[in-house]
């Protein structure tokens, strides 16, 4: 029985032993494995790219000719801009529109009246344009008689602009008109407070209808027509009915507006009524 556990102990301690050495070539086995892993690691780490993270797929080459092409164009857009600019400063400048320039500074009203009539009879665009403003500036009678013709004028723009400095002059006239205390009567005053012959007011009136005549279309009445509204009944309610008189369809239709407008929606359709609410207007 001794014997057969002696046996049996010598088998335990030797089968610890074994294992004992099998654990150390384990652990052997394992760190020359995990060392073999770094270096295959660090390998692959060097031919790696820096600006590549590992696992990630390599980086696309970006082709910069498109972005170097636009500049280019840039550049030389910018460089034509700059010859046209140079061009333009070096062309000739047109002297007879110099020669009004400095009648402006100077503020000379006659001497740019007369430059202007001159220029707006002129086949050259930019002449008459520049006519035109002038013309605006001097606000006068014979400045508005200038323009009409203008209303015409072959180049749409032109014409509109000449439609509108038209009849900023008629308002700047116009605004001289008033009722003179003493008589009743309509009067142009100038801007003493003196007032005028009436010759100047019957001038005033025949301006505003020569333009309201010219105008091209039910529009531009209009527009003329609704600069007319604030004035003196005296003055615009006579105007209307010549307008009237002398329009047809759509371009009647607004004159017939403006009318019913001016004295105070009470049916006026014609002379006659228009005569009559003109006394029915005084007497209150």
């Amino acid at each position: 029985m001794r014997t057969r556990v002696q046996n049996l102990s010598y088998i335990k301690t030797a089968t610890i032993i074994f294992v004992r050495m099998n654990s150390k070539r384990v652990y052997l086995l394992s760190a020359v494995i995990a060392v073999a892993l770094l270096a295959l690691l660090v390998l692959l780490r060097s031919r790696t790219p820096e600006s590549q993270e590992p696992g990630l797929p390599p980086p696309t080459a970006v082709d910069d000719s498109g972005t170097e092409a636009v500049e280019v164009e840039t550049d030389l857009k910018m460089q034509d801009t700059g010859d046209e600019f140079a061009q333009a400063n070096d062309e000739p400048k047109d002297p007879e529109i110099e020669r009004l320039q400095e009648f402006l500074d100077d503020n000379d009203n006659e001497s740019i009246l007369a430059q202007a009539m001159f220029l707006a009879e002129s086949e050259d665009e930019q002449r008459r344009v520049e006519a035109i403003d002038a013309l605006v500036w001097v606000s006068t009678p014979q400045a508005a008689r200038t323009l009409l013709p203008l209303l015409d004028d072959n180049n749409p723009e032109i014409a509109a602009q000449a439609l509108q400095g038209l009849g900023h002059i008629l308002n700047t006239i116009s605004l001289h008109v008033n009722e003179d205390a003493e008589t009743g009567e309509l009067a142009v005053g100038e801007d003493d407070g003196s007032l005028m012959t009436d010759e100047l007011l019957q001038e005033t009136y025949d301006l505003w209808l020569a333009a309201c005549k010219a105008a091209k279309n039910a529009d531009d009445l209009d527009t003329l027509l609704i600069s007319l509204s604030g004035l003196d009944v005296k003055f615009c309610v006579p105007l209307l009915v010549d307008v009237l008189e002398s329009t047809t369809g759509e371009m009647h239709n607004v004159a017939l507006e403006h009318l019913d407008i001016a004295t105070n929606r009470d049916g006026v359709t014609n002379r006659e009524e228009a005569a009559l609410w003109l006394m029915k207007e005084a007497e209150e």
